[in-house]
Order: structure tokens, then C-alpha cells, then sequence
């Protein structure tokens, strides 16, 4: 994970509008968040990192983007932005890599800089995989 000024530093250089919130306390955890900064669950993300065991021999690593509120489910995990973020005027939250910091921005700046497929993962896949293991950070 980069700390708050790489962060910074990167979004500057692709000129995408965003704050780093000095926070009150140091948070172990991207969960506490919403409580952190007293904002709703579903403006802050978390990310969650799944190692998943390919067919064709392999292992990838898939990160998942996803608002705190709800996560990820194992068995819809295929490189994918939850479309709960929504491109809203609103900003939403997500950790640094400092206990202290937290990054601020738009959702749909956020949204244009990851790469993968909006889905929705609010439905149980039928007969879904269960390989996925999620792995916190």
C-alpha cells in the first residue's frame, strides 16, 4: 500500500481533484472509517485483495473496490468495481497507507482511474465458486 504522499503525488500528476484528511485518531482498519470521519458507510471504500486458484494452472491476485458498508462476496470475485460506488456529486473515503491519513475524492474521478468492470455483486451467483479466499490488508 502507497503511504498518503505517494498517493498525492500520483493523482497531482494526473491532475485528478482530490484532499488527504488528516484523521483524528490512527485507524487499523479501513471499516473505521465512516465512524473516523463520521460519514455514511456506503462513501467509504475498502479494498479487498483475493488470491484465486485458475483453471488454467495459476494463481492471479484480484483487488476488489467495494464501499465499506458491504463488502466483497468470495464467490462474484472476477476483477470487479461494485457498482454501489456510485459516480454521485458526493466524495468518498478510502485509507492510505498511513494510520493517520486518509484520501478524499470524487467518486467518478476514482472510478475513471481504476481499471475493471462495474457489476453488481449484491447477487448470489447460482452454483458459484467458492476458490476465492479474501486476504485483509
Amino acid at each position: 500500500m502507497k503511504d498518503a504522499l505517494a498517493i498525492h503525488r500520483w493523482l497531482l500528476a494526473h491532475q485528478v481533484h482530490h484532499e488527504i484528511v488528516r484523521l483524528p485518531r490512527p485507524l487499523a482498519r479501513a471499516e473505521e472509517l465512516p465512524q473516523a470521519l463520521s460519514a455514511a458507510p456506503g462513501r467509504c471504500l475498502t479494498v479487498t485483495v483475493f488470491e484465486v486458484a485458475t483453471r488454467v494452472g495459476g494463481e492471479a491476485v484480484v483487488a476488489v473496490a467495494s464501499p465499506v458498508s458491504a463488502g466483497p462476496r468470495p464467490g462474484a470475485v472476477a476483477g470487479l468495481l461494485d457498482d454501489r460506488l456510485s459516480a454521485g456529486a458526493g466524495p468518498i473515503f478510502t485509507a492510505t497507507g498511513e494510520r493517520r491519513t486518509a484520501l478524499r475524492i470524487r467518486a467518478l474521478d476514482l472510478l475513471t482511474l481504476l481499471p475493471g468492470k462495474t457489476v453488481d455483486l449484491r447477487l448470489a451467483r447460482p452454483g458459484g465458486s467458492r476458490a476465492a479466499v479474501a486476504r485483509r490488508h
